[in-house]
């Protein structure tokens, strides 16, 4: 009995600190930010400068952007898979292409700040609900 508690209790402060410390944006949510952010402000027909611009006006990091290991120079292999589908498979793919745009000029600051593997997942995954016309744009 008084082993099963001790394990309850263990299990409990893991997770609860699991909880508070891998949360928010940059721990799980990336993906939904990235493809609200990246088809926001193509939505808004800002270029990729004046996103970027307009990121760093309002100090907040561009979610699917930045990797912390991989660079221009040493690329994460898992995005080149997801950039030759897109090319492959895709008719089209503006949110894409405007999510590469922002990696021009986010690199041309840093060689670090890739499209990581979760900016294209979600501008893939916008780019494809949205030409399978089953959804309006105000559900997406």
């Amino acid at each position: 009995m008084a082993t099963w508690d001790i394990y309850r209790l263990l299990t409990r402060f893991i997770e609860n600190n699991f909880r508070t410390n891998f949360q928010g944006p940059r721990f799980g949510g990336a993906l939904n930010d990235a493809a609200e952010q990246f088809s926001g402000a193509f939505d808004q027909k800002l270029s990729p400068a004046q996103f970027v611009e307009t990121m760093k006006r309002k100090n907040e990091y561009i979610m699917g952007i930045g990797h912390r290991i991989k660079s221009v120079e040493n690329p994460d292999s898992r995005v080149t898979i997801i950039k030759d589908f897109v090319a492959k498979n895709f008719p089209t793919h503006p949110l894409f292409t405007y999510a590469l745009e922002v990696e021009k000029v986010t690199t041309s600051k840093r060689n670090n700040l890739i499209l990581n593997v979760d900016g294209a997942i979600a501008v893939a995954f916008v780019d494809l609900l949205r030409q399978c016309n089953q959804f309006t744009t105000l559900v997406l």
